[in-house]
């Protein structure tokens, strides 16, 4: 509940995961004033935007599971007590601070939803650069300027509703460390095999 103060007169980059991370890093070193934004359900550092706790919504919360009968609503208590006091601090957010811009390297989480929901109401630009590929189970972009790795991907999300905004294909990021790797001269044939950090390399 306390008042969110974050330095307004930077881009933020909002990240969710080390993919997220790694499809924004360049921007990182381009930029100058910019500003990495994590948003968790908990507070993990100064850069974090947490959900905060407001009272009222419990109630708010209760109210709602009673009136909608949606069997996925009472299964999920924990997603909704998320968007009820998440809504709330984007607010919060929004009355304390106004960035230059917002880029989102996630379309999807719904908290990201969230906050790109509020950032319009504020005119805020924003600005979409896909971390990974994408399915026709996503939602319609919704950004001010995309940057998607190619043809294939905008045709993707052009089966799967309106597109607003600005599409740019610049290809995928995350592979520009590749290129050099492709100019060796190689006298064997090489595969590449891509392991989640999870895993276990070994295996």
């Amino acid at each position: 509940r306390k008042k969110i103060k974050i330095d307004s007169s930077k881009t933020w980059i909002v990240s969710n995961t080390l993919n997220n991370n790694k499809s924004t890093s360049f921007l990182k070193k381009q930029l100058k004033q910019v500003q990495l934004l994590h948003i968790n359900r908990k507070k993990i550092n100064s850069n974090t935007l947490s959900i905060g706790f407001y009272p009222k919504n419990i109630l708010k919360l209760i109210l709602f599971l009673i009136l909608n009968n949606e069997k996925w609503y009472r299964y999920n208590p924990h997603f909704l007590y998320d968007v009820f006091n998440f809504n709330d601090t984007v607010i919060s957010l929004f009355k304390e601070n106004k960035p230059k811009a917002i880029i989102f390297s996630n379309d999807h989480y719904y908290l990201n939803r969230m906050l790109l929901n509020e950032s319009k109401k504020h005119k805020i630009t924003s600005i979409y650069i896909a971390h990974a590929s994408v399915s026709d189970y996503f939602p319609q972009l919704e950004f001010d300027h995309s940057f998607l790795f190619g043809q294939a991907m905008l045709d993707i999300y052009k089966r799967i509703g309106v597109i607003n905004g600005e599409t740019y294909l610049f290809g995928n990021s995350r592979s520009d460390d590749l290129i050099n790797l492709r100019k060796e001269s190689r006298d064997r044939n090489v595969i590449g095999i891509g392991i989640n950090p999870l895993d276990n390399p070994d295996l």
